[in-house]
């Protein structure tokens, strides 16, 4: 059981990436989760968010401050170059 409970999914953060990168706002809240998880947890690898779709995502990836790979499920492949 966890010494303290941490609240994720800031909906501020998700719209204003949404905003900054242009990308709809589901996307966007997944990629705060994915980033708030790889960051408060410091995961090696960072999370991945796996979709069919990821033209947003992979205009997301590599930005300053933000932890989470792309799993493309479409052709089983990773921004994670280790998988």
């Amino acid at each position: 059981m966890p010494e303290t409970v941490q609240r994720l999914g800031s909906s501020s953060h998700a719209r204003q990436y949404a905003r900054q990168f242009l990308v709809d706002f589901v996307d966007a809240t997944l990629l705060d989760l994915a980033n708030q998880i790889s960051t408060r947890l410091t995961l090696v690898p960072a999370v991945h968010v796996a979709t069919y779709d990821t033209g947003d995502f992979l205009r997301m990836y590599g930005q300053d401050g933000l932890s989470f790979h792309v799993y493309d499920m479409r052709d089983i492949s990773s921004t994670n170059e280790a998988l």
